[in-house]
């Protein structure tokens, strides 16, 4: 039986005076600005997650060529070590997504096995998985082989699956090259028309980003977790409102360039009663 899933827990992340800097800090000791009701861990699993997971699987079997991001340079002896001690990690935070099988990696929402040669195995489907996913995931399956497939493809195809799974991007960070490896589309986006959307319509985006060393491959494995929330809910507090009016007050030109607020500021403001 699926047991049920903790609820999604948005990090706050805005400090009153806007700047752009790595909050780089050691898990559970975040910096005065940031709010983060959620774990302390590498990756979280919450409410989202199975909704998440069967979103990707349908685009998937919709469009499977569509999904694809490892850098054809990476060494494929650190996509391996990379994706083992990823798996290692997530075993030893609980995360029942997972689990180490002999030399093997299980993911177990996906009802598939991968060993340390690229090999593809069918696993059974956990138990305590979202029954919901049991009927998407031979869509994994289908894909994950043909990625084995194609030149290099054994390499990267447990990363591949553990992407897929945890439904995080995930990149290799080594010396000489970066293997990317998305869920979905190439990571970017493309800003709204400047002024088009009501305040009480967009929403507050934050990107947690963790990082899990590998020494030895000297790299590093880079998760990005992506939530949005909508901009209402956040200022119902009234600190993370303060703060947020603050910091778009202080907004330099570059900066609201790069947001695409220069023509919606004044409306943002007005509405967060801070213009």
């Amino acid at each position: 039986m699926a047991r049920p899933l903790p609820p999604v827990a948005a990090p706050f992340v805005t400090a009153p005076t806007y700047t752009v800097r790595p909050d780089l800090t050691r898990l559970g000791q975040l910096p005065a600005h940031v709010r983060d009701p959620g774990p302390a861990t590498l990756v979280r699993l919450d409410a989202d997650a199975p909704r998440a997971l069967a979103h990707a699987l349908r685009e998937l079997s919709e469009a499977p060529e569509a999904v694809r991001a490892v850098d054809p340079r990476a060494d494929g002896a650190v996509l391996r070590a990379a994706a083992w001690a990823l798996a290692r990690a997530l075993v030893a935070e609980g995360d029942p997504r997972v689990a180490l099988e002999g030399d093997a990696i299980a993911c177990r929402w996906l009802g598939v096995r991968v060993g340390p040669d690229g090999r593809l195995w069918a696993a059974p489907f956990a138990d305590d998985a979202p029954p919901a996913l049991a009927t998407l995931a031979p869509t994994a399956a289908a894909w994950l082989a043909a990625q084995a497939a194609i030149p290099s493809g054994g390499a990267a195809l447990a990363l591949d699956a553990l992407a897929l799974a945890l439904q995080e991007d995930l990149v290799v960070l080594t010396r000489a090259a970066t293997a990317g490896l998305g869920g979905g589309a190439a990571a970017g986006g493309r800003a709204a028309p400047e002024g088009r959307a009501a305040p009480e319509r967009l929403v507050y985006r934050v990107e947690r980003q963790t990082t899990l060393p590998v020494p030895e491959a000297d790299a590093a494995v880079f998760l990005i977790r992506v939530y949005t929330t909508s901009l209402a809910q956040v200022v119902a507090d009234p600190a993370q409102h303060a703060a947020l009016a603050s910091a778009v007050a202080s907004m330099d030109e570059a900066l609201l360039d790069y947001k695409g607020l220069r023509g919606g500021r004044a409306a943002l403001l007005d509405w967060l009663g801070g213009g």
